[in-house]
């Protein structure tokens, strides 16, 4: 009896130490297991943004990429405000006005559209003598002025400027390499006669180049349109130090005689016919 006494007060006690305890932990919160249970999470949640390790706090969207900036867009040459010959060469060849500000020519800044045909006229009104066949690099046509801006010596005279050509579309930059060394220089000559030139409201005119000027003659003056004489025209493109292509336009012969007293000396007085691009 005894023995069964004392284990029963044993397991009353203990019994009654648990409940104590039970208790104290519920009304304190400090039982780990209930505080799992009830005790709410606290932290922030977690963000990835594309490529970087997480970043925690906020739950705000993460970041667009940044816009990239602009590649820096090269403008034509424009000798009156600076810029050399020789940078011509790394230019876009982009339409331009004789300032170097407007795309067009015409003031919009924005380049001629609809559809022109070899031999009729252009937004300038001159005669389209060439189409490339889409629009690029800023332009498409060709037009020539319907008249000439007189007649000049080249200019350069015992000079070899360099940098010119004699392709198709070049005869734009050939002007302002041409003028560079003439406003530097002091003289005149036809790149400033027909850079000078304007028609319709349009004051983008340059001096062809060799193969543009040939281009006039083929499709224009052997089918007799534009009024031209039938004496020689400059082209844009030098030859020498003394000499400079040019064409008749009696026979379409082209002159690049290195003979300074030739008729493509750069002394020599020939017409200037001022052509566009668009």
């Amino acid at each position: 009896m005894k023995t069964t006494r004392n284990g029963g007060s044993k397991m009353l006690f203990a019994g009654i130490i648990s409940m104590i305890l039970i208790t104290v932990f519920v009304l304190t919160g400090c039982s780990p297991l209930l505080g799992a249970i009830f005790t709410p999470t606290t932290g922030s949640t977690t963000r990835t943004t594309g490529g970087s390790s997480p970043e925690t706090g906020n739950t705000t969207p993460a970041r667009p990429a940044s816009t990239p900036t602009p590649s820096s867009v090269s403008r034509p040459v424009n000798i009156a405000s600076g810029d050399s010959p020789e940078t011509a060469t790394t230019l876009i060849d982009v339409a331009w006005g004789s300032d170097g500000s407007d795309i067009s020519g015409d003031g919009s800044g924005t380049p001629a559209t609809g559809s022109y045909n070899v031999g009729g006229a252009g937004p300038a009104g001159g005669l389209v003598f060439y189409d490339k066949g889409d629009y690029r690099d800023g332009w498409r046509y060709l037009e020539v002025a319907t008249e000439d801006a007189g007649q000049a010596v080249w200019g350069a005279n015992g000079h070899k400027l360099g940098g010119t050509s004699a392709t198709v579309g070049t005869g734009k930059r050939n002007t302002e390499v041409i003028m560079y060394y003439l406003r530097n220089a002091g003289e005149t000559g036809a790149a400033q006669s027909a850079q000078l030139y304007t028609q319709g409201g349009y004051k983008d005119w340059f001096l062809p180049s060799k193969d543009e000027l040939n281009l006039v003659y083929q499709n224009l003056r052997q089918k007799l349109l534009g009024n031209f004489s039938m004496g020689f025209y400059w082209s844009s493109s030098e030859s020498s130090d003394y000499t400079a292509y040019s064409q008749r336009f009696s026979d379409g012969r082209q002159e690049s005689s290195t003979n300074m007293f030739s008729s493509a000396g750069k002394s020599s007085n020939q017409s200037v016919r001022a052509i566009r691009q668009f």
